[in-house]
């Protein structure tokens, strides 16, 4: 009975080292993915970071985005009226040449007119002088 017991005792201390090693091996193995959880946990505050960043930016390019556009309309409108003023001031311009043209004409005429009445006062003075004499 004794042997049977000694025997059984040597049995469950052996089996006892391989529990304890594969124990040993598990802990190991453990701590190893612990480490990794934790370097995982770290880049993911990161990221998280990241993300609240990239909100962030995402915020201000839409308030700039909301600023420019409403910038580009007010540009829009304003060139859309200063369009119209331009194509006003044009019609001003080309109708102001049509009176400058005829007023150039009307000019040479005039200037006809005077060399007209310049030979005619010649005429008319070396007439006078004749009948003077």
């Amino acid at each position: 009975h004794h042997a049977a017991l000694s025997d059984q005792v040597v049995s469950l201390s052996s089996s006892c080292r391989e529990h304890h090693d594969e124990l040993s091996q598990a802990t190991s193995t453990v701590q190893a993915l612990s480490g990794q959880v934790t370097a995982f946990d770290e880049s993911l505050r990161e990221c998280q970071g990241f993300s609240e960043q990239l909100t962030a930016l995402d915020s201000k390019f839409r308030e700039h985005h909301a600023a420019l556009s409403d910038q580009v309309v007010s540009l829009s409108s304003s060139c859309r009226e200063h369009h119209d003023e331009l194509s006003q001031a044009t019609s001003t311009v080309q109708a102001l040449s049509g009176q400058v043209t005829a007023f150039d004409e009307s000019l040479r005429e005039c200037q006809g007119f005077s060399e007209q009445l310049t030979a005619l006062d010649s005429k008319f003075r070396e007439h006078h002088a004749a009948l003077s004499d």
